[in-house]
């Protein structure tokens, strides 16, 4: 049985560097060989010109984004956990809204957790 990995990332649409990493990695025959993969979009807009700004509709991708997490490791329950952290802005604190919920996994799994973080 191959170890679960669970993927929380930025991958098109919108274009833009994290979410070209994200392409790459979605779709990574290697990770598909080796883990049993789960991959949840980071989505906080369909458009690039977004970033920044704050809407409702960011409200509400950052709880489904949440929820999608929580149902993944009760659910999923991976092994591993690959992360595409924000430092800026409000990203920022929709990240560390999303972590707690790994770092409360941790107590009940042993689980490894990778954290990329792009410039």
């Amino acid at each position: 049985m191959k170890p679960k990995l669970l993927c929380i990332l930025h991958y098109t649409p919108p274009a833009h560097g994290a979410s070209k990493v994200g392409d790459y990695i979605k779709a990574s025959k290697k990770l598909e060989e080796t883990f049993e993969c789960k991959f949840i979009k980071i989505k906080s807009s369909n458009v690039i010109n977004d970033g920044g700004k704050i809407n409702l509709i960011k409200f509400y991708y950052v709880i489904l984004l949440y929820f999608k997490v929580l149902w993944n490791l009760v659910f999923f329950r991976p092994d591993k956990i690959y992360f595409t952290a924000s430092i800026k802005k409000v990203a920022f604190y929709r990240d560390l809204l999303v972590s707690t919920l790994w770092k409360s996994y941790r107590l009940v799994k042993d689980v490894d957790i990778f954290y990329h973080y792009p410039p």
